[in-house]
């Protein structure tokens, strides 16, 4: 065999040989790297969301309160007002002042984002607001009818003496058929009241007339009069 024929043949076994380590190394290149990621998007902002407002006047300037979500450093208005002060804010609530106005409808919006762009209006009304009144409702059934009610008063007495240093029970006069006892009391049966030391115990409806209880303590027998209301109706 000729030399030139062997050189040949180292020459492609060499080829070989550096073909195949490249392409070891390029497959080690490969999975010895992971692989680069893309950077994360910014995630787009929330639009903010109203659910209540509500308005305190109490102080010097009236303090508004803005419920909802997704609030970003918000900028709020009032109508003409511009930008109102924002004292606190977190995702879920915004308060504000602002200078005092007149009852009304107002449109509250709250801005943020890039120049503003998200925004939310909401319509508020301070005080009486300044809305049209509404048509009158139908009228109401008619309620049910009363009762005819209390109807001929009757005062009806019995005098009685009572002993020093005792408690007496009065059981006072029957009220005339048809009608019931509304009240009762008694009290001296006549003048001077002076020195009288009496004072009553008791005093209850009893059937169809008043009970009461007097205690006499001023050292001598009393007459004290007792007394039934009476009326046709239901006490």
């Amino acid at each position: 065999m000729s030399s030139t024929h062997l050189k040949g043949r180292n020459q492609s076994s060499q080829n070989i040989k550096l073909f195949t380590l490249l392409t070891i190394c390029s497959f080690l290149l490969v999975f010895s790297f992971p692989a680069i990621a893309k950077p994360d998007k910014a995630p787009k902002p929330k639009k903010p969301e109203i659910s209540e407002v509500f308005v305190e006047t109490t102080g010097t300037n009236p303090v508004i309160q803005i419920i909802g979500n997704h609030f970003d450093n918000p900028d709020v208005s009032l109508g003409t007002q511009g930008s109102l002060v924002v004292t606190y804010w977190d995702k879920n609530l915004i308060e504000v002042e602002t200078p005092l106005v007149p009852d009304g409808d107002y449109k509250l919006t709250v801005r943020q984002g890039d120049k503003g762009k998200d925004k939310k209006d909401f319509d508020l009304t301070i005080g009486s607001g300044g809305g049209t009144e509404g048509p009158q409702g139908p009228a109401g059934e008619d309620g049910t009818g009363g009762g005819g009610g209390v109807t001929g008063w009757e005062i009806v007495t019995t005098t009685q003496t009572i002993s020093n240093q005792s408690l007496t029970q009065f059981t006072t006069p029957v009220c005339p058929a048809g009608k019931v006892p509304m009240s009762g009391g008694a009290g001296p049966a006549a003048p001077p009241f002076t020195g009288v030391r009496a004072h009553l115990v008791y005093s209850y409806p009893n059937g169809s007339n008043w009970r009461v209880g007097v205690e006499n303590t001023s050292g001598v027998a009393k007459n004290w009069k007792s007394y039934t209301v009476c009326a046709t109706g239901t006490p």
